[in-house]
């Protein structure tokens, strides 16, 4: 089974921040990270790519988290 990580808008974090961690933690190149921040900015939420293995994902997941993001982990 595949799993997505879903990225939520909120009032606490900026653009700048949920692009760092994007790039630099999830490991998204620049382009995709300023792409996906706009479209949390638009609607409200964003899908990162897909990740294959539950546990990665969450990982992954985790680590967004420790900059405040707002993520959850679901089946794709």
């Amino acid at each position: 089974m595949m799993w997505r990580i879903v990225l939520w808008d909120d009032d606490m974090n900026t653009g700048a921040t949920m692009t760092f961690v994007l790039h630099r933690v999830v490991g998204l190149t620049l382009a995709q990270a300023v792409d996906l921040t706009h479209q949390v900015g638009r609607e409200g939420f964003a899908q990162v790519p897909v990740i294959a293995d539950q546990q990665e994902t969450g990982v992954v997941a985790a680590r967004m988290q420790v900059f405040g993001l707002r993520v959850e982990v679901a089946p794709a």
